[in-house]
């Protein structure tokens, strides 16, 4: 039966969220796209969630989409609606939470972007903090009286407590740090500190994202990790090149200083990611950008996933019954310290020699 239903614009933000409610017997299953709803389904998860991938459509067909997807979900009949947004309001966050209120019958919407650990918070209704370069200003997305402040996890957790006490009656929209405070008002074992799950090696890294914060995690990563290769795919074109035995291969998309359509660049990426996937059978995959993971999750055929939990904050581990072998791992472009990738490559080498 599900009891929380995710819907999220984009993949990495349906991951993120979705992984603040695992924890022991409860399985949660994230559609990669639309076409995975039915697999999803089929894995009879407890917390089931949506990528809607209409961040980057019109605000009228992005809403549509939302109404649209209600109608293959509803008989699902789950007590808690998440609609997931971006912590920085990309996308039309206000247009699909208006949309999916007024399908699913809830009269209230509480609304709180807000991600204390990481640095982001609201305050006066207003989106501020870490990666925000200019305070953004929420009560004109959403009705009024919606936005609710949140500066630490008390706050969230305060909210997330009015949200469960609502039921059906309520829309929760949110980003990473109001799912989990759900998550802990439903759950005693969704703690504050997860244990993490460090992930296997040798990992193939996939960046396509071209945000700034990603480029420092790149720039870091490979002054910091000896045991790693960088691979350069301008326009998208990965490299044929003889794979070495590293603990990290790290292909990042860069521009080819042409014209090149970004949709274009991004699937000629993910094919070259699924060929590099497909030779050396990495024991795990992360895929950093919304874009990027679903490209190439697409390109090996994967339409659902099971989430198993955090590598690290922000960073989901999951696995797929089409690759039982390779966990995948995803991370938001806009996300993380500079050490983030190389923290977690050296984690993952030092769990190896510990389990040896």
């Amino acid at each position: 039966m599900v009891s929380v239903l995710v819907m999220a614009d984009d993949l990495t933000g349906a991951l993120d969220s979705a992984a603040a409610f695992c924890g022991p017997d409860r399985r949660v299953a994230v559609a990669v796209d639309r076409r995975g709803i039915a697999d999803a389904r089929a894995c009879d998860p407890h917390v089931l969630a949506v990528n809607t991938d209409t961040r980057a459509l019109r605000a009228d067909a992005a809403a549509g989409i939302v109404a649209d997807l209600w109608g293959e979900l509803a008989d699902l009949a789950p007590r808690i609606v998440f609609k997931k947004v971006d912590s920085r309001l990309q996308g039309h966050a206000g247009h699909e939470a208006a949309a999916l209120a007024m399908v699913s019958g809830r009269a209230e919407m509480l609304v709180c972007p807000a991600v204390p650990d990481m640095g982001r918070v609201v305050a006066g209704a207003q989106l501020c903090g870490t990666g925000i370069e200019r305070p953004i200003e929420l009560s004109g997305h959403f009705p009024p009286g919606s936005v609710v402040d949140a500066a630490g996890e008390a706050a969230l957790d305060h909210l997330a407590a009015r949200i469960v006490a609502a039921g059906d009656r309520t829309l929760a929209v949110g980003a990473r740090g109001l799912a989990r405070a759900v998550a802990r008002a439903l759950h005693r074992d969704a703690g504050d500190e997860p244990r993490p799950l460090p992930p296997l090696l040798p990992m193939a890294v996939a960046v396509g994202s071209r945000d700034r914060i990603t480029d420092a995690q790149v720039t870091r990563l490979i002054a910091d990790v000896r045991d790693a290769a960088y691979v350069a795919a301008p326009g998208g074109k990965v490299p044929a090149c003889a794979i070495e035995d590293v603990a990290a291969l790290l292909v990042q998309l860069v521009d080819d200083g042409t014209d090149l359509p970004e949709q274009v660049a991004a699937a000629r990426f993910a094919r070259g990611i699924a060929r590099i996937v497909e030779q050396w059978r990495p024991r795990s995959l992360l895929l950093s950008g919304g874009a990027t993971a679903l490209a190439v999750l697409d390109a090996l055929g994967i339409r659902a996933v099971l989430v198993q939990g955090e590598a690290a904050p922000a960073i989901p581990l999951c696995s797929a019954p089409r690759w039982p072998d390779m966990q995948i791992l995803t991370k938001s472009g806009g996300f993380g310290e500079p050490a983030a990738l190389s923290a977690l490559v050296a984690g993952a080498a030092q769990a190896g020699v510990l389990a040896a």
